[in-house]
């Protein structure tokens, strides 16, 4: 059985999505069983990283993630993807209420929905969390009210995590 792996690091964007398709394809073409991803981001984007997440779970692979530092914001949703889920001893995962970046002038109406647009946002991560995790809907809701910083025995209990343990791998970035 043929395993691979990648990381994922950096902001959850458009790039972010680019070159995470280039790498999957790459890695599933050539006929790979199980792969591992090791997670290290400051967040971004809600819907991108909901994104990432399924086209993470879609694939015709085994697939694990690895918390090998931070974990915050929005790439909390691409680590949940994840088949089984590790997590480094002295890692973190961080969560703070969903916001929206407005630019320029706004009226009453454009207000309103963008606070629809975050409302929805927090609804669908909510639910997706309760379907990847031991944790149901109105937990999550509730946590994405506040900033919490998760340790990995808290991450364990909630069900982000299912073990702690280094990330077993080497990794060799001078391809």
């Amino acid at each position: 059985m043929k395993e691979d792996y990648f990381i994922i690091s950096g902001y959850v964007d458009e790039h972010m999505v680019e070159n995470i398709l280039y790498i999957v394809k790459e890695k599933i073409s050539d006929d790979c069983k199980k792969l591992h991803i090791a997670v290290q981001s400051s967040g971004g984007s809600v819907p991108i990283a909901l994104a990432i997440a399924d086209l993470l779970m879609s694939l015709p692979c085994e697939v694990i993630t690895y918390n090998i530092g931070n974990v915050d914001s929005a790439a909390l949703l691409i680590y949940s993807a994840g088949e089984d889920r590790v997590c480094s001893p002295g890692a973190r995962f961080f969560i703070h209420p969903i916001g929206k970046e407005i630019k320029g002038v706004q009226t009453v109406k454009t207000l309103i929905r963008y606070l629809k647009e975050i409302n929805q946002d927090t609804e669908r991560v909510a639910n997706y969390l309760a379907r990847q995790t031991k944790t149901n809907t109105a937990k999550w809701k509730e946590m994405y009210t506040k900033n919490y910083t998760l340790l990995p025995e808290q991450a364990v209990k909630l069900g982000v995590v299912y073990r702690i343990e280094e990330f077993p791998f080497k990794i060799n970035i001078s391809k």
